[in-house]
């Protein structure tokens, strides 16, 4: 496929965005500010994107104000259209860093919802949720070994409220094991 490159809405004639998800700083002369009257030459150069929970981001600037943008959203509203009301982008493949414009589609976020269930990845049961303090080997040890010792020695072993043990023990949480 042939790289297609399009200026970005509000920062035309500074970045652009290809139809491969790249983004790039143009070429262009800026004010240097340790000596007044002096200018220098920013080549043009493809930017090294950030990682927020798996999404590629790109910092642009203007007229010395920073904003951050997640490069899905540039590359839709590039080459598709602007966000229409009550939509979100969808990375059609699950891979959320392929930022490919035959990936992307917006979608509802019902739609989105839907398509990360569908592909397992919207699954936060047990360690795989960030907040877990526990593992699931840690809650069957703490089943085995429930009946057999007082809740609280259990919970100050695990580091955790003697309430989480007893709701372990009488399978209120972690019920998926």
């Amino acid at each position: 496929m042939k790289e297609i490159w399009k200026g970005i809405k509000g920062y035309e004639g500074l970045y652009k965005i290809s139809n491969m998800g790249r983004v790039k700083s143009l070429e262009r002369n800026i004010p240097w500010n340790r000596w007044p009257g002096f200018r220098v030459t920013l080549k043009e150069r493809i930017l090294k994107p950030g990682l927020c929970r798996g999404y590629r981001r790109v910092t642009l600037s203007k007229n010395k104000q920073t904003k951050e943008f997640q490069v899905h959203r540039l590359v839709l509203e590039a080459f598709v259209e602007s966000c229409p009301k009550n939509h979100e982008a969808n990375h059609k493949n699950s891979n959320r860093s392929d930022n490919r414009i035959e990936n992307l589609e917006w979608v509802t976020h019902s739609e989105n919802i839907k398509h990360s269930f569908r592909n397992g990845r919207n699954d936060q049961r047990g360690s795989k949720n960030g907040y877990a303090k526990l593992t699931e080997s840690d809650v069957l040890r703490i089943r085995k070994i429930g009946n057999n010792m007082k809740r609280n020695g259990l919970a100050r072993m695990f580091g955790v409220s003697q309430p989480s043990v007893s709701d372990i023990i009488n399978r209120n949480t972690w019920t998926h094991i």
